[in-house]
C-alpha cells in the first residue's frame, strides 16, 4: 500500500486488553502525527506532559465504551493487485456484498488507467458505486484530461486526486465530476474552502 507516496508492506500497534475487551493503537505511518514509539513511551508514562497520542486514546476510550456489537455497516471494497487480478475481483464483487468498490489511480499512465477504470465499471453491477483514489498524484492539467476522458462513465466520485486541494473546486466546476477528501483534512483544514466536496473519508490518528 503506498502511504504518503512511500510504499508499506507492514504496520505495526499496540494491543491493548481490559476485561476481555480488545483495542489497537497503530498510527498510520507517513499520515499520523505520531509514532509508535510515541504510543510506547505514553504507556510507560514518559510523554513529557504532552497530550495522549490520539491512536492511545482512541484505543483507551474503545475498551472502556466499546462500539455495538450489532452495528451494520455497509461492505466497501479495496481492488488490489495487477491489471488481471482487479479484473477478477471486480467481477466478484456482487457476490461478496459490496456497496461500493475503490481502485486506486494515480500510479500509472493515464491511458492504461483510463482503460482499467472502464473496464472495471463494465464489471460493476450497476447498484456497486465506484470509487478513485489518486491520492494527491495529478497535476490540475493530468486530472482534467483523465475526467473528460472518463466522460460517462459512472463514478461516484474521485479521492484526493490533485496534488494542490486548493484547486479541487475549479476542477469539479471545470469536470462536474465529484471529489472526495482525505489528506487534505490533515492539520484541521477548514471545510469551507470546499463546499462542493461530496465525501469526507477522515483517518484521524487513531486509525
Amino acid at each position: 500500500v503506498m502511504l504518503a507516496g512511500t510504499p508499506v508492506s507492514q504496520r505495526e500497534g499496540i494491543l491493548l486488553e481490559h476485561n476481555g475487551r480488545w483495542a489497537e493503537a497503530s498510527p498510520l505511518p507517513g499520515f499520523s502525527s505520531e509514532s509508535i514509539d510515541d504510543v510506547i513511551a505514553a504507556l510507560r508514562g514518559d510523554y513529557n506532559n504532552k497530550p495522549v497520542p490520539a491512536a492511545l486514546s482512541f484505543a483507551l476510550s474503545s475498551l472502556v465504551e466499546p462500539m455495538p456489537t450489532r452495528l451494520q455497516v455497509p461492505l466497501n471494497g479495496l481492488l488490489l493487485g495487477d491489471e488481471t487480478q482487479i479484473l477478477a475481483d471486480a467481477k466478484n464483487c456482487s457476490q461478496r456484498g459490496f456497496a461500493a468498490v475503490k481502485l486506486k489511480v494515480g500510479r500509472n499512465a493515464l491511458d492504461s488507467e483510463i482503460r482499467l477504470v472502464r473496464q472495471v465499471r463494465d464489471l460493476l453491477p450497476a447498484d456497486i458505486h465506484l470509487r478513485l483514489d489518486a491520492n494527491q498524484a495529478w497535476t490540475f492539467e493530468e486530472a482534467e484530461e483523465f475526467f473528460k476522458r472518463v466522460e460517462g462513465v459512472d463514478i461516484e466520485y474521485v479521492e484526493e486526486p490533485l496534488q494542490d486541494p486548493d484547486q479541487l473546486e475549479k476542477l469539479f466546476a471545470t469536470t462536474g465530476i465529484g471529489y472526495a477528501l482525505d489528506e487534505s483534512l490533515k492539520g484541521g483544514n477548514s471545510l469551507e474552502k470546499w463546499p462542493n466536496v461530496t465525501c469526507l473519508l477522515y483517518t484521524s490518528d487513531a486509525a
